[in-house]
């Protein structure tokens, strides 16, 4: 019922956020206070020096190494993009003129990050390959 799907995405929720806590370079985003939160996690994912990685990278080595499937980018949700990732509107200004570099191959510049979820109906050894493959991934 109800109940029980609510309290698994409870539960996968908490069990993701518990092991990403320590990853370093992987900052979920969002509101970590608010409501009835969802297992479906946006997040970005920076290099061991801090550096930005390339999100279509990252999400292909997701897929070929750990059979993660994850999406990665940000223009079918430039509005929410530009909240979530705090970008104003003389930075949205600045960004425009990247579409030429990221035309060139240059798409780590281009903010963007990763989204995925955890369906309710996985099982505990599933989710924990996701959740520990995403944090292999990144670390």
């Amino acid at each position: 019922g109800q109940d029980w799907i609510d309290a698994r995405k409870s539960a996968l929720r908490a069990r993701a956020l518990a092991v990403w806590a320590g990853v370093k370079g992987l900052r979920v985003m969002g509101n970590p206070e608010a409501d009835n939160q969802l297992p479906i996690f946006s997040f970005c994912t920076a290099a061991p020096d801090g550096q930005p990685v390339n999100i279509a990278d990252f999400t292909q080595h997701l897929s070929d190494h750990y059979g993660i499937q994850a999406r990665g980018g940000c223009s079918c949700a430039r509005p929410y993009g530009h909240s979530l990732l705090q970008i104003d509107p003389n930075v949205s200004a600045y960004l425009l003129h990247l579409f030429d570099e990221v035309r060139k191959g240059h798409a780590v510049e281009k903010p963007s990050w990763v989204w995925m979820d955890l369906f309710y109906l996985l099982t505990d050894a599933k989710a924990d390959a996701i959740i520990n493959g995403i944090a292999a991934a990144v670390g």
